[in-house]
């Protein structure tokens, strides 16, 4: 019985930390336009830009950052 707990207690902690690895893409926003930015958080020196994300060659999407 306790075997059964630690197995159902270890697949919940994996199962979490793949969902929580699935869902970590909040680093960029999704843009269209610069204004599409104003909320996007920045430290002082930088301000928020929509920027091309490439993933290859022919991928890539609009996505807030800092410059």
């Amino acid at each position: 019985m306790v075997e059964v707990t630690k197995l159902v207690n270890v697949m919940l902690i994996f199962l979490t930390l793949f969902v929580v690895a699935l869902s970590n893409d909040t680093e960029y926003t999704d843009c269209l336009q610069h204004s599409d930015c104003q909320a996007y958080a920045c430290e002082l020196p930088f301000k928020p830009d929509c920027l091309m994300v490439e993933y290859a060659p022919q991928f890539f999407r609009l996505a807030c950052g800092c410059v």
